[in-house]
């Protein structure tokens, strides 16, 4: 679900930094609390593409710390519902 949306880009080239790739190429996942605890918080998908040291149980720590990484490209577990339908496509 991290990495589906309905809008999305396509570019041949990459002329963006990598830091702007990870958040714009994944999501947050805002699950529920037991949600978010059996999965290891993988919803804050976007952060571990940041920076994948941090461990998965200080992720909501670094959310509450930056409004910018908590409030981008946030997905619910209802708008996970509407993406089953998208598919990944080969441009060849």
């Amino acid at each position: 679900m991290q990495h589906q949306f309905e809008e999305t880009s396509w570019q041949r080239e990459i002329d963006r930094s990598i830091q702007d790739a990870a958040l714009e190429g994944s999501s947050h996942y805002a699950l529920p609390g037991m949600l978010r605890w059996i999965t290891g918080n993988i919803g804050v998908h976007h952060v571990h593409n940041l920076a994948n040291r941090i461990p998965f149980y200080r992720l909501p720590e670094v959310l509450r710390g930056h409004d910018v990484l908590a409030n981008t490209r946030r997905n619910t577990l209802r708008d996970s519902l509407r993406f089953t339908s998208l598919a990944l496509w080969d441009e060849s």
